[in-house]
């Protein structure tokens, strides 16, 4: 009888929970910008020193282990988090001085491999141990940007100054670079769809490009708000269940290319107005599609879920805890977890699952 009475009203108050719970939700799906404190979701570690740029990740955990560049230190950055308050951060100077580590990327099996924007170097650094190997680039001054690693093992990265598409085989220690078909398109960022299929993006151009390998051929796509619409600047660009996405920071939107097709994008509203979304990540752990962005000026962290089509199911956003932050990299882990670099705060972001359940969105895709 005992157990009876107690288990009735503990039934009834699980049920008024609920309620209460689902009711809340509703309210905030109405609203994009505010909502409920953070529930813990997002936490921040700080950094010894330096201003992390790009980050990559190299495993899940525990413990996780993520690495970033730091430009204005000169040095890659390595976190290692057993748990909130049980972390490691060292950082790895570049031998070559004022280099300015940019991007970076990991190749699955023992190496870092990364950019020397001002050094024009490629630059590997060996797990475990830490010692980096430098690769001069053949053009000079080439300022090198974006870096990929192909399943083949092959390294792609792009030269601003230079304006091409480079290939490194690490086999052989030998570069390749092919010539950008039109001048001063400012390469930014790159993604490898794969061993075939090399995407990055032209800012100054306002296009993203396509190099098939096979071909030896650039296929390029116009960015802009529909057919004959106004032409803008795309930021990073992912890839993914053979999609193709892109940030807009002067839109505040993100983008899906739509194969086939020489100019259409589906453009996706992000919830912070001017909160200039930069850094891009891909996730698929149930097949449907994840991307995940930070807003650099806002402040805040985002993710969307689609399908196929790129018409979204969900839509997560947060602030950062730390005001100031700018997120700029960000990169989730096969836990779920995405990490993020703030420039503005000097520390690394963990966002934890379930992300966020508090703000729930069903926009309606289309163009702008």
């Amino acid at each position: 009888m005992i157990r009876k009475t107690l288990y009735v009203p503990g039934m009834l108050i699980c049920l008024l929970s609920l309620f209460a719970l689902l009711g809340w939700q509703a309210r905030a799906e109405s609203d994009a910008v505010t909502g409920p404190p953070d529930l813990g979701f997002l936490q921040e570690y700080d950094l010894p020193a330096g201003a992390p740029f790009n980050i990559v990740v190299e495993t899940a955990g525990p413990p996780a282990s993520v690495w970033y560049t730091l430009p204005d230190i000169n040095a890659i950055g390595h976190l290692v988090v057993t748990d909130t308050t049980n972390y490691m951060a060292e950082t790895y100077p570049i031998p070559t001085a004022n280099s300015q580590p940019y991007d970076l990327a990991y190749d699955g099996v023992s190496f870092i491999w990364f950019t020397e924007n001002t050094g024009n170097k490629l630059g590997r650094l060996t797990i475990p141990g830490g010692s980096i190997t430098e690769y001069v680039i053949p053009t000079p001054n080439s300022a090198p940007t974006g870096i990929g690693v192909a399943p083949d093992g092959s390294v792609w990265f792009l030269e601003r100054d230079g304006n091409k598409l480079g290939r490194f085989n690490p086999t052989s220690e030998s570069f390749q670079e092919f010539p950008y078909e039109t001048t001063g398109g400012q390469l930014e960022d790159i993604a490898v769809l794969n061993n075939n299929s090399i995407w990055f993006t032209a800012p100054a151009l306002n296009r993203a490009s396509n190099y098939r390998v096979d071909l030896d051929d650039f296929v390029n796509v116009p960015v802009n708000s529909g057919p004959g619409g106004t032409p803008f600047p795309p930021g990073d660009i992912v890839t993914g269940n053979n999609q193709v996405w892109i940030s807009s920071p002067s839109r505040n939107w993100a983008g899906i290319h739509f194969p086939g097709t020489l100019s259409f994008w589906r453009w996706v509203p992000l919830l912070v107005s001017g909160g200039e979304p930069r850094g891009l990540a891909f996730s698929s752990p149930d097949g449907l599609t994840h991307i995940w962005y930070v807003q650099t000026a806002a402040g805040w962290v985002g993710k969307f879920v689609t399908n196929p089509q790129g018409q979204i199911f969900y839509h997560w956003a947060d602030p950062l805890p730390t005001t100031g932050s700018q997120p700029r990299g960000i990169a989730v882990a096969s836990n779920g977890h995405a990490w993020i670099t703030e420039m503005g705060a000097g520390k690394v972001a963990e966002w934890r699952p379930p992300t966020s359940f508090y703000r729930v969105f069903l926009p309606t895709i289309g163009k702008p």
